[in-house]
């Protein structure tokens, strides 16, 4: 993981920094190792947590949290796939019913690559660690998560409000 610090000034008295409103004041990351070509098998309509997370304490609980995520899926036999965000295991991003759909082929189910894209924000609520996490589901029949395709990863910067 890696962190930031962008536009903040250290109070004269020698406190601690001060940031501006909507400047960074830290941002993690984590992107999978992918080393080889593999594929992880998802049902049709089932939720698949991928090992796709990063563990974020914000500085601050009035600050935005904003979450951009990637994963590389592949639909087998099915029509498409979602992609959702989970923040502490809920859902903050992404369809919450499998039948809407983040791509779509319509009369062409046969294994279709697709780098799937999540981005939202939301405010911290407390200076207390929070995890986001990445879930993958496919719609009708198989899909899968691959790590040999694409890139998977997640970061998050913590705004000043």
């Amino acid at each position: 993981m890696s962190q930031l610090k962008v536009n903040s000034i250290t109070n004269v008295s020698g406190g601690s920094a001060i940031y501006l409103p909507g400047s960074v004041v830290q941002f993690v990351d984590y992107k999978y190792p992918s080393v080889s070509d593999s594929y992880t098998t998802i049902s049709g309509g089932t939720a698949y947590q991928t090992p796709i997370s990063v563990t974020i304490t914000p500085k601050f609980a009035t600050s935005k949290l904003v979450i951009h995520a990637e994963a590389q899926t592949r639909t087998v036999a099915g029509y498409g796939t979602t992609l959702g965000i989970k923040r502490d295991g809920t859902y903050i991003n992404g369809s919450l019913n499998y039948n809407s759909l983040d791509f779509f082929y319509k009369g062409d189910s046969v294994n279709h690559h697709k780098q799937m894209i999540g981005n939202t924000s939301v405010i911290a609520g407390s200076t207390s660690a929070t995890t986001f996490t990445v879930w993958i589901t496919p719609y009708s029949d198989t899909g899968e998560w691959n790590t040999g395709w694409g890139n998977n990863y997640i970061q998050v910067w913590e705004i000043a409000q």
